[in-house]
């Protein structure tokens, strides 16, 4: 009898060696190939980080566009070769009837042509980044990684955002970032309330002074830049997504607890040294008397209005337009004429109510169905991977996955990313994280299913007493 067959796992000990060519037979193919797999990691740091924003000389490159046709392309030749399965998790099948919706949306849309091209320039760039994605994480390693071009990506944007100058707006004096993407202006806060479980999750799993050095500045460097931001929304998700780290991720070792003291210390001292743009717009979030002579606490209120009214006329254009919506990516268009106002040209600063006045009640299922199954995957992995303790690193990234999405359920209330890759992004890491837990079960599951081979006694052999004369 072996003790065990797997020094990787502590599921098959003390198991019958018959049981071996039935475990490796269960094990999965890893995947894409390596080299479809490092297109998607180049199109992810692309996608976040954004070089051409930070040095405008790449964007004649169009690097996004690209690795868009070039990373799907490597996927297909690898399942077509043999050298990969097909991955379809249940996050696919919603994302793909999201956009069989929107593309019949389009039919019905206030603003045709305008409706085409963001399902043909925004949407379509999200889902093929979504789809690479999805066929090419299927191993703790391959997670880790793309995790960490998310991290070095928020790095590289918050870092250029701090250190070049003349990226302030209006006279509040309020950083907006050199970034055009997720690591820029108000959307900072929804990024890093998603990056802070990640940076946890791998503190904690492995001792590396490098890698404790690296996660350390990204933090620093993200929480200044949201103060300097100055967003309320942002700043109330951070502490979301702390609260949520305390709460799940954060318990049962010192290490654990350090981390959780190290970013509550950290901060802290920002918000200390927040300059006076902050506080005058995190005061309005609890209400009270505004004086009109300070000039950001009043911007804060107008602002507070303004997205107030948006919200209603969202919901409005839904109850009006409730199977298809005004049409993807109209409604700034629509709220504008129906007022007659050129400066009601805004988006809907809530992601839920974008997809309903934009694409429908329909559309809004889907989304709320995505985000549900997204955190159901995340709480089932986990408590997948504590069954055995060498999954010890996939259990750490399915709880900062959960917190995440979590996270990104809250901060959506008043962000408007329903074409943006962030959230798509996340699905991707819950149906990978998914799909090598119910690997693991399987393969338990036929390990417990082999039958057991006791030993058989010796029988004993009686002697006739005559011999023993």
């Amino acid at each position: 009898m072996s003790k065990t067959l797997s020094p990787s796992s502590g599921l098959f000990q003390d198991v019958p060696m018959v049981a071996t060519a039935s475990i490796s037979r269960a094990e999965p193919a890893q995947g894409s190939s390596r080299f479809a797999f490092g297109l998607t990691l180049f199109l992810t740091f692309v996608v976040f980080a954004r070089p051409e924003d930070i040095f405008p000389a790449f964007g004649a490159l169009h690097l996004t566009l690209v690795l868009c046709i070039c990373a799907p392309l490597a996927c297909v030749v690898s399942l077509a070769i043999g050298s990969s399965r097909l991955q379809r998790p249940r996050e696919l099948t919603i994302v793909l009837l999201l956009t069989i919706w929107f593309s019949i949306g389009v039919l019905f849309a206030y603003w045709h042509s305008g409706s085409f091209q963001v399902l043909t320039q925004i949407w379509l760039r999200t889902l093929v980044f979504y789809l690479v994605l999805t066929q090419t994480l299927t191993s703790v390693g391959r997670i880790r990684k793309i995790v960490w071009v998310f991290l070095i990506s928020e790095l590289l944007a918050t870092t250029a955002s701090l250190l070049m100058p003349g990226h302030a707006i209006g006279d509040e004096d309020r950083l907006t970032g050199v970034s055009a993407g997720i690591f820029g202006w108000n959307f900072l806060g929804i990024a890093l309330s998603i990056s802070l479980p990640y940076m946890a999750a791998l503190y904690i799993s492995r001792r590396s002074i490098l890698r404790a050095l690296l996660l350390l500045a990204t933090a620093a460097t993200s929480m200044w830049m949201l103060v300097l931001v100055a967003s309320r929304g942002g700043f109330l998700n951070v502490i979301v997504s702390m609260v949520l780290c305390a709460l799940i991720l954060l318990r049962g070792t010192k290490r654990a607890r350090f981390v959780g003291f190290i970013l509550v210390l950290g901060f802290v001292i920002m918000i200390g040294r927040a300059p006076g743009v902050f506080w005058d717009r995190i005061q309005t979030i609890w209400g009270g008397s505004i004086s009109t002579s300070n000039a950001n606490a009043a911007s804060a209120k107008e602002s507070t209005d303004e997205r107030e009214n948006l919200l209603q006329n969202s919901i409005k254009y839904t109850l009006e337009n409730p199977l298809f919506g005004v049409g993807i990516g109209n409604f700034p268009v629509y709220n504008g004429n129906m007022l007659h106002r050129p400066d009601a040209w805004y988006g809907t600063h809530n992601t839920y109510t974008q997809a309903s006045s934009e694409a429908g009640i329909p559309a809004l299922l889907l989304l709320l169905f995505l985000l549900v199954t997204m955190a159901i995957h995340a709480k089932k992995s986990s408590t997948v991977f504590a069954r055995d303790p060498a999954d010890a690193e996939l259990r750490l990234m399915a709880l900062a996955t959960l917190i995440a999405v979590l996270s990104a359920m809250v901060g959506i209330f008043v962000m408007h990313l329903l074409y943006n890759y962030l959230l798509y992004y996340l699905a991707a890491i819950s149906g990978g994280l998914w799909a090598i837990a119910r690997q693991r079960t399987v393969v338990a599951a036929k390990v417990n299913q082999v039958p057991r081979i006791e030993p058989q006694p010796i029988p004993v052999r009686r002697i006739p007493e005559w011999r023993l004369r």
